[in-house]
């Protein structure tokens, strides 16, 4: 008797490369998930370690505060000079700083949905010191100078303790500093909700 050796038929080998091929679509699935899990979990990471560098800035902001006179039923100024120190309001945060080189506006604000910060050059001259308050309230939001901090904003605003039992909304008619901020961050888009960071404010002499 004579050997004869069956192959496999053309059936057979289409139903092997169909399953083979299913095979391969689902674990190409698979890998895929994985790829977008870690991507996504990368970005939510960064995002995370973006918004806590951005709070350090602000609250070391808020921690340099200059000490400056008060003027009796006025917000904290400089002498003769009107600069406060600290106002907050409409969404956007302007207060006077000391570095090593002397003292800068700082200027928070959203637009568009992003957050900006703005800082002049230091100066230890008093006329300076006004031309670039003056400036700070002439910002566009397009000077090279303002730094993109944050993205997906939907609102900011910050709220001041001065000792009662209340949080009032920082108003520039306030008298004074207040003992601590409150800062309440909203995002949009993909990255809905609130965060609120609270600073106290050192006592300045």
């Amino acid at each position: 008797m004579k050997n004869v050796q069956r192959g496999f038929t053309l059936v057979e080998v289409l139903v092997a490369l169909f399953i083979m091929a299913t095979m391969a679509a689902m674990a190409w699935q698979g890998v895929d998930a994985i790829a977008r899990s870690r991507s996504t979990a990368k970005a939510s990471v960064d995002r995370t370690l973006r918004v806590g560098t951005v709070l350090a800035q602000w609250q070391a902001d808020l921690r340099a505060l200059h000490a400056v006179p008060l003027v009796s039923g006025q917000p904290a100024v400089f002498a003769a000079l009107n600069v406060p120190s600290l106002m907050l309001a409409d969404q956007i945060a302007r207060l006077v700083r000391t570095n090593d080189d002397g003292v800068q506006v700082v200027v928070w604000s959203v637009r568009n949905g992003r957050l900006l910060r703005w800082a002049s050059p230091p100066t230890r001259g008093v006329a300076e010191l006004q031309e670039h308050w003056q400036r700070s309230q002439r910002l566009l939001g397009n000077e090279t100078q303002q730094m993109l901090m944050l993205e997906g904003i939907a609102s900011w605003q910050a709220y001041c303790h001065d000792g009662s039992p209340n949080l009032s909304n920082c108003q520039s008619t306030q008298d004074g500093l207040p003992l601590a901020v409150r800062l309440v961050l909203q995002f949009a888009g993909e990255t809905q909700g609130t965060l609120t960071r609270d600073t106290a404010l050192p006592p300045l002499p």
